[in-house]
């Protein structure tokens, strides 16, 4: 009964750990697009629209999903 407890304790431990993670890591994005202006244009006239941002962010946004297409490849 102890052996079972331990295991469970330790697979709930394992997973709140990785959404302790989740939540840091969208805290620090939030904190980092809060100060972004973005445009919502007209795509055209197909009723879809386009989010204009900075130049540099569109930079960040390649190199984190770079990084995070890396990290997946481990």
């Amino acid at each position: 009964m102890c052996v079972c407890v331990c295991i469970y304790t330790t697979q709930v431990a394992d997973i709140a750990g990785k959404e302790y993670s989740i939540e840091v890591a969208l805290d620090k994005m939030f904190r980092d697009w809060e100060s972004t202006e973005m445009s919502v244009l007209d795509y055209r006239e197909t009723g879809t629209y386009i989010i204009k941002v900075e130049d540099q962010v569109s930079v960040c946004v390649c190199v984190c999903v770079c990084a995070d297409m890396c990290g997946a490849a481990r």
